[in-house]
C-alpha cells in the first residue's frame, strides 16, 4: 500500500519548534494525520505540513533544504568574492548594491555561517568558511553554464578566464583573442598570468581549466597536452661578430656574458640546457622582463637564449639584434595545455583551445598535430 502523499510547505523552523508536539522525544509512535499551523502572526495558515498517517513527529525536523539557496545568491556571492567588493560587483552585474548585500546575506542566514568579513569603505575579504564555499560554489555555476552550452551549441557566451605563461601572453593572446571575437563574438576572454608554482593551485582550486603554457613548467600530477614547439634560439647584438652566422653553437656563444631570463623554472631550464652542452657562460645579468633582456643584449653587454621571437629585430631602446639557430642537438621546447586529466574541458576551454592551434598553424611555432607516443594524449572532453 502506497503511503499517503507528504506535502511540505516552507515552514518556519522557530514556529514549528515552538509547537508543543516538539516535546514528544525522538522515535516516538507515528500521529494520525492533522495539520500543524506556525504561529507566527500573519501565517494565514501557509505555512503548513501536512503529516501523513505514517510519519512521525520527528519528521519536523527539516535540515536546510537545496532550494533554500537560489542562483542568483550564488552568482552574487561569488562575484563579491572575486572583486572583493560588493559595490563593484553590482557594477559588473548590472544590479544594486542593496541587492547584491540582501542576496549575500540570506544566503549567509541560510548556511548558518558567515563568507564574508566587511570592511567599512575597503571592501570584503573571505572568511575560512567563505574561501571554502566560493571555491565550490564557482565550480557549480562553471558546470551550469557548461551545461547550458551544451544544449544550446549554436553559440558560447558569456565570460571565460584563460591562464597563460607570462611570456607566451604578448606573442599568443592577441591573436587567440581575435580568433574568439570573430567566431565566438558572444564569448568574451579574460586573460590572467599563471606562474609556474601556481599552475596546480589554480587548477586544483577550479579557478581555470587549463593554462597554456611551456612542458618544463608543469607540476607533478598534472596532464599536458602539446600544441606546438618552440626551438630554442640565440639572440646577439647586431654589430656581434657572429651576428651574420647562419648558425652558432652555445660553445662558441659562451664565450661572451650571459643575460638571463630568470622568470620562475625559466631561468632553471636555460642553464640545465647550456649544462647540457659542456657551456658555462658567467651569468652577468638576470631579468624576469623579456624585454629588458633583449635591451641589454642590443646594447652589446652579451648574448641570450629565448624561445619567442617577435617580428621585428627592434629593442625597446632602438637597437637591433639578430637571432641565431643553434647547431647543438637541443631537444624541442613544447607549448600545450595543462590540465587536470580527470576532468574533461568545457566547450568554452576547447574553443580557446582550437584558437591556439591555429595560432600555432599560422605563427613561427611548429605545430603538434598529432602527440607522439611520448607525448600527454588529447585533451579529454566532457560529454554531451
Amino acid at each position: 500500500m502506497i503511503p499517503p502523499l507528504v506535502r511540505f510547505r516552507r515552514v518556519r523552523r522557530r514556529a514549528v519548534q515552538s509547537h508543543p508536539v516538539r516535546s514528544h522525544p525522538v522515535g516516538s509512535h507515528p500521529v494520525r494525520s492533522r495539520s500543524v499551523r506556525s504561529t507566527h502572526a500573519g501565517s494565514r495558515g501557509r505555512n503548513t505540513i501536512h503529516i501523513g498517517e505514517t510519519d512521525t513527529v520527528d519528521d519536523l525536523h527539516m535540515p536546510m533544504q537545496i532550494t533554500d539557496i537560489s542562483l542568483n545568491q550564488l552568482r552574487y556571492f561569488v562575484r563579491t568574492a572575486e572583486l572583493q567588493s560588493m559595490s563593484r560587483a553590482a557594477e559588473s552585474l548590472f544590479v544594486a548594491q542593496s541587492a547584491i548585500s540582501t542576496s549575500v546575506g540570506n544566503l549567509e542566514r541560510s548556511l548558518g555561517v558567515q563568507l564574508l568579513v566587511r570592511h567599512r569603505s575597503k571592501g570584503t575579504t573571505l572568511t575560512r568558511e567563505g574561501a571554502e564555499f566560493f571555491r565550490r560554489a564557482r565550480a557549480i555555476l562553471l558546470d551550469l553554464e557548461d551545461a547550458t552550452d551544451v544544449i544550446r551549441p549554436d553559440a558560447l557566451r558569456g565570460q571565460y578566464v584563460v591562464g597563460c605563461f607570462p611570456t607566451l601572453v604578448p606573442f599568443w593572446m592577441p591573436s587567440v583573442c581575435d580568433g574568439l571575437t570573430i567566431r565566438h563574438p558572444q564569448l568574451q576572454a579574460r586573460v590572467v598570468e599563471v606562474r609556474p608554482h601556481d599552475i596546480d593551485a589554480v587548477l586544483h582550486d577550479r579557478e581555470l581549466e587549463f593554462v597554456l603554457t611551456y612542458d618544463y613548467a608543469v607540476p607533478a600530477g598534472v596532464d599536458f597536452t602539446p600544441v606546438a614547439t618552440a626551438p630554442l634560439h640565440a639572440i646577439v647584438a647586431e654589430h656581434h661578430p657572429l651576428a651574420n652566422a647562419d648558425a652558432v653553437s652555445l660553445a662558441e656563444l659562451s664565450r661572451d656574458p650571459f643575460i638571463l631570463l630568470d622568470l620562475p623554472s625559466t631561468g632553471e631550464y636555460f642553464l640545465e640546457t647550456l649544462a647540457s652542452v659542456g657551456a658555462a657562460p658567467a651569468v652577468t645579468h638576470r631579468f624576469g622582463n623579456y624585454e629588458a633582456v633583449r635591451a641589454m643584449v642590443a646594447r652589446g653587454h652579451g648574448f641570450s637564449l629565448l624561445n619567442q621571437a617577435p617580428q621585428h629585430d627592434l629593442a625597446y631602446n632602438g637597437l637591433g639584434v639578430r637571432s641565431l639557430e643553434l647547431t647543438d642537438d637541443l631537444p624541442d621546447l613544447c607549448i600545450g595545455i595543462a590540465h587536470l586529466g580527470d576532468r574533461g574541458l568545457s566547450r568554452k576551454a576547447r574553443a580557446v583551445i582550437d584558437e591556439c592551434r591555429r595560432y600555432a598553424l599560422e605563427s613561427r611555432a611548429t605545430p603538434i598535430t598529432r602527440p607522439s607516443h611520448s607525448q600527454a594524449a588529447p585533451v579529454p572532453v566532457r560529454a554531451a
